[in-house]
Order: C-alpha cells, then sequence, then structure tokens
C-alpha cells in the first residue's frame, strides 16, 4: 500500500461561498434554496441533480441545470429520499432510486421507491412510474414481514431493464445486499428476480454506484460491518457476479483482525477495470475520534484487486478525511472527491472552516498530480464529482452555515480551481 501526505501538496482556496455570481465563466459556485444534495449524472447539455429534505417531512427535489449551473426546472417528490439517478437514453427520462418510509404507528417500515419521470421530471403514471418495494414484493425469500429496504443505486442491463443496488434487514436484524431486476415499461410488476448477498452474523452495506463489465456481469463494491460495546470493525467488499446468481468473485480489505478499517463509499470504471473510493480509519477505544483517510483501491474487470494498486491518502498525521466519489478523467487519470476536516499545524491552519470539499487529481496509477480545497466558513461535504468535455470538474455536495444546509454546485477549471 503507498501512503501519500498530502500537506505539502495542499492549495486552499479561501472562497466566500456566498458571493459568487453564476454566469458564462468557466468555474462558477451555486447554491440552492435548501436540500442535502446527494447524487447527479450528466444529462442532455447540463445535469441532473438529486437533493433531500429529510425530517418529519421526506422530500426528493430533481433539479436540472445547464453546464453554467443555471435552472432550467426543478421537480419535487413528497414522502420520498432519493439516493441515485439514472438518465434513461432512449427518451432522455429519468430514474431516481431510494426510499418511501411507511409510519403507520407502530415502528416505521421502509420500503425501497422507485420514480420514472418525462425528460422535465413529470412521473406519467402513478400507478405504473412511483412504486415501493417490501417484502411483498419477494415471496420467496426468508424477509420478516417488517423488512427494512433501502433503494441505493441503480443502472440498466444489457436488455434495457433496471438494476436496482438495495440493502434490506434479515431476520437476524442485519442488513444485507440486495440486488433486484426490473422491468422499466412497468414498474408495479413483480421484479424479473432478485439476488441477496450477505454474511452471517455481519451487517453490509452497498456503496453509492453499480455497474456492468465487459462480459455483462454485474460490478459493485460495499463495506461490511461488526458492532461490537467498543469498537465498529469494518472492510471493504468488491464484487463481480453474473446476473441472478452468486459472486463470482469477491475480493476484501481490512478483513484481518489486526487491520485499520476500511469502508467503500463508490465503485466507477477505469481504463484498466474499476476504481473504489473509501476511507481507512483506526480502531483505538481510547481515541473519541479516529484519524481518517482517502483510500483509493483498483480491480480489474473481473473484480480482482490489482496488486500494489492501493493508495491512501492523508492530509496530516492523525487528521479527519474522508472519501466521496471518484472518476475516469480523459487523459486516463482520475479525480477523487473527499470531505476534508479543518485542522491545525503549527500555526497553519489547513482549511476554510469545519470541513471542505477536496479533490485529488492523480495519474491511472493513483499517484497525485495536484490537490485542491474548496468551502467557505461553514461545512462543506461532497457526494459526487464529474469531469466536463471540456475538462472542468463538477463537484455536487452540501454547505451548511448557520444551521442551514444547501445544495451546492461547484464548477472548477481542469486543474480545480475557482476563478
Amino acid at each position: 500500500m503507498r501512503r501519500f501526505l498530502i500537506y505539502p501538496l495542499i492549495l486552499l482556496l479561501a472562497c466566500d461561498l456566498g458571493g459568487v455570481e453564476i454566469g458564462e465563466t468557466s468555474s462558477f459556485i451555486k447554491f440552492f434554496d435548501e436540500g442535502n444534495g446527494v447524487a447527479m449524472e450528466q444529462a442532455s447539455s447540463g445535469l441532473i441533480l438529486v437533493g433531500t429534505i429529510t425530517g418529519d417531512d421526506n422530500q426528493t427535489i430533481l433539479t436540472k441545470v445547464d453546464n453554467n449551473g443555471n435552472i432550467e426546472w426543478v421537480e419535487r417528490y413528497d414522502d420520498f429520499v432519493g439516493n441515485a439517478v439514472k438518465v434513461i437514453a432512449n427518451d432522455g427520462g429519468y430514474i431516481i432510486v431510494g426510499d418511501r418510509i411507511n409510519d403507520t404507528g407502530g415502528d416505521p417500515v421502509t420500503a425501497m421507491a422507485i420514480i420514472k419521470t418525462n425528460s422535465s421530471g413529470q412521473i406519467a403514471s402513478a400507478n405504473t412510474d412511483s412504486v415501493s418495494f417490501n417484502s411483498q414484493n419477494f415471496p420467496n425469500g426468508p424477509l420478516p414481514s417488517q423488512t427494512d429496504f433501502h433503494g441505493i443505486s441503480t443502472t440498466f442491463d444489457t436488455d434495457g431493464n433496471l438494476l436496482v443496488l438495495g440493502t434490506f434487514e434479515d431476520d437476524q436484524d442485519l442488513d444485507q445486499i440486495i440486488i433486484t431486476k426490473i422491468d422499466i415499461t412497468n414498474l408495479a410488476q413483480a421484479p424479473i428476480w432478485w439476488q441477496e448477498y450477505g454474511e452471517n452474523q455481519r451487517n453490509s452495506d452497498a456503496s453509492k454506484s453499480i455497474h456492468l463489465n465487459s462480459s455483462g456481469n454485474i460490478v459493485w463494491s460495499g463495506s461490511v460491518f461488526t458492532v461490537s460495546e467498543q469498537t465498529v470493525e469494518t472492510s471493504l467488499r468488491s464484487y463481480v457476479a453474473v446476473p441472478d446468481s452468486e459472486p463470482t468473485n469477491v475480493q476484501t480489505r481490512g478483513d484481518d483482525p489486526n487491520d485499520l478499517n476500511y469502508g467503500a463509499a463508490d465503485i466507477q470504471p477505469t481504463q484498466t477495470g474499476f476504481g473504489i473510493i473509501g476511507t481507512i480509519s483506526g480502531n483505538d477505544p481510547a481515541l473519541t475520534v479516529q484519524p481518517t483517510s482517502i483510500v483509493l483501491v483498483r480491480i480489474d474487470e473481473n473484480g480482482t484487486i490489482i496488486n500494489g494498486s492501493e493508495r491512501t491518502y492523508e492530509i496530516v498525521d492523525n487528521s479527519v478525511a474522508v472519501g466521496n466519489s471518484l472518476f475516469a478523467t480523459i487523459d486516463g487519470g482520475l479525480i477523487l472527491l473527499g470531505t476534508r476536516q479543518t485542522v491545525t499545524v503549527g500555526t497553519d491552519v489547513l482549511g476554510n472552516g469545519e470541513n471542505d470539499f477536496f479533490l485529488i487529481k492523480t495519474d491511472e496509477s493513483g499517484n497525485i498530480e495536484w490537490t485542491q480545497a474548496i468551502g467557505g466558513g461553514g461545512s462543506e461535504e461532497g457526494a459526487v464529482v464529474r469531469q466536463a468535455a471540456d475538462g472542468s470538474y463538477f463537484i455536487f455536495g452540501t454547505s451548511t452555515s448557520f444551521g442551514t444546509s444547501r445544495m451546492t454546485l461547484v464548477k472548477t477549471t481542469s486543474l480545480g480551481e475557482i476563478n
């Protein structure tokens, strides 16, 4: 494992996030009225953004913007918490996957929820295009009637149907991963198939993306964790599976009790297979806050971890940084998005507020080319990073100041700068 200490390379952008105007520029910072930024995909002549408001009244906000961040339309969906969005290629509509909470007076039960919209974000049919899946949709599995389901991510298979990556709570009250194939033409029909992936006596969680490799097999990543009285032990997983079958390859980082904790946040295609970004942390019960670093692991097309590919990016010793998202860049490298906590080193303050968006540009092997921190006086949390055709970068996430959280979209130059 190669470890990078980033302190000498860091560039702080002391931006006043409230004072930047949108316009025809190569970079910008755009605030939206409210909500947490959770998902972003590139769409026709712009971006599609998913934000959420959670609490007593859950709501998902779908926003279409052009490449300069100007809003084209906004749609809101009540009683729904979106986690991912996908563009429907043949008609320009959208699929949103997430959760719907059913609270009938007892213990609230969460169902996996899917919304299908047209190219303007409108639901054509509430009966077939806005549905929820719970244990009744999976009658052949060992699932109790009060099982919680969560929709995390989605993609299309080779037939154009939906593959939905999620989790459910088994009869031991442990979270396990589930993948469901659903007919996109009528979401209300019973799933074509579903398959669960779990580990005995351990909780499983899925990262925010699911893909197909060149053979049509399903590729995703996640984390497995065990909670004891004093610690939480977490290990990273990558999975490759033939559709409707058990995994053909499961790779692990952090399963040894003496290892550090590994967690997976996102997986994306690269030139040599797939890259997984996550967080690596200590497990010292004597520490109130564990130091954490961003970690990158690369796997080949068949899901095997590439020897020597692991990279750890540590801001400074005993600092806190987490990996959020990654994307393959035009030049064959990678752009990594993390969230970095402000830290003081001697007389130097590394950061602009409580937390910053943190970009790391690497070559194809994960070696650092440059880093940038972007933040204001509040707290920023990264969700997704993408690269535009001109080499610039889009960051989507959340900015919180004075107790108010707002979806935030940032466009940087090809070097991660704000002009």
